[in-house]
């Protein structure tokens, strides 16, 4: 629970008092900058907890995709989980993180994401504004704001 605190403080002070619900984290290629951005709700080493680690689980994740591009860059030597980027206090909260990373690290157009992203919908942004107003919060470029 340190970890997820300390992480919480790192990004974004503000998120320390809010419920976790999942977190955005990324894979990058060490040798061609190429990234992957992902969201889970479980720790990544149950989320990737297979057999191999989770370097290696996660590359046969992606190998195992029909449309997965640059496969060939895809050696477990050149891929290392660089950082969680995000927490999300809720579903909605944490799609929309996942697309913000994506756009923001191109890693739909240049990286190893097949899609933009999960935030397609308006499902979850009642009970997102919910949160935001029970804590004086706003959402402002993939950041949540104290309002004073």
């Amino acid at each position: 629970l340190k970890e997820i605190a300390d992480l919480l403080e790192r990004i974004n002070p503000i998120l320390k008092d809010l419920p976790v619900y999942g977190y955005i984290y990324k894979f990058k290629n060490v040798k061609t900058g190429r990234c992957y951005i992902g969201q889970t709700i479980l720790p990544l080493n149950k989320r990737y907890g297979c057999e191999g680690g989770i370097i290696k689980s996660w590359i046969k994740e992606r190998l195992d995709k029909e449309n997965q591009k640059f496969k060939e860059e895809l050696i477990e030597e050149d891929i290392e989980v660089t950082e969680m980027l995000g927490v999300g206090c809720c579903e909605y909260h944490l799609n929309a993180l996942e697309f913000y990373y994506i756009d923001k690290y191109n890693s739909y157009r240049e990286g190893y994401n097949n899609t933009a992203g999960n935030y397609k919908t308006n499902d979850g942004l009642e009970e997102f504004n919910q949160i935001l107003k029970e804590n004086n919060l706003e959402f402002i470029d993939g950041k949540l704001i104290k309002i004073v």
